[in-house]
């Protein structure tokens, strides 16, 4: 017995979808829980963590889980790049609105390390430059004659 296995000419024919564009999960700084979670933006009771990818295992172990319907997504430096992972604990607070308050979202100390990239870059603004010394006067206490 044979099929004809064309389909039939009233059926619409379908276009493939766009390719997967990878550069919208690569991020030059540290993202926000905005950016990760766009729609929700976290839910009421439950913290959250980017975690590097080599570090989920011992994150899994201190009770953290897989934010569903995430993705790997890239943090780029000076130094480097790191594949994170977004991942959360914690219980849903019944009754609350999703937009009730903010949402603790932590970081792994590691993006630091491997990329250049600070987590919280507002921290490091003011850090005094290095003083130099061009000579002049001094009113430090004065030499015993």
């Amino acid at each position: 017995m044979s099929m004809n296995l064309n389909l039939p000419g009233q059926v619409a024919k379908t276009t493939p979808g766009q390719p997967y564009k990878a550069q919208q999960f690569v991020f030059d700084h540290v993202p926000s829980l905005r950016e990760l979670l766009p729609q929700f933006r976290g839910l009421p009771g439950f913290e959250y963590l980017q975690c590097c990818v080599q570090n989920l295992r011992r994150a899994q172990d201190e009770g953290w889980t897989e934010v569903e319907r995430t993705v790997i997504y890239t943090i780029e430096g000076e130094k480097g790049r790191v594949d994170m992972k977004l991942l959360a604990r914690g219980k849903r607070i019944p009754g609350q609105p999703h937009d009730s308050g903010a949402r603790l979202c932590i970081c792994d100390k590691t993006v630091e390390e491997m990329t250049g990239v600070f987590i919280n870059p507002h921290l490091h603004e003011d850090e005094p430059e290095e003083e130099i010394f061009t000579g002049g006067t001094s009113n430090g206490p004065k030499p015993k004659s």
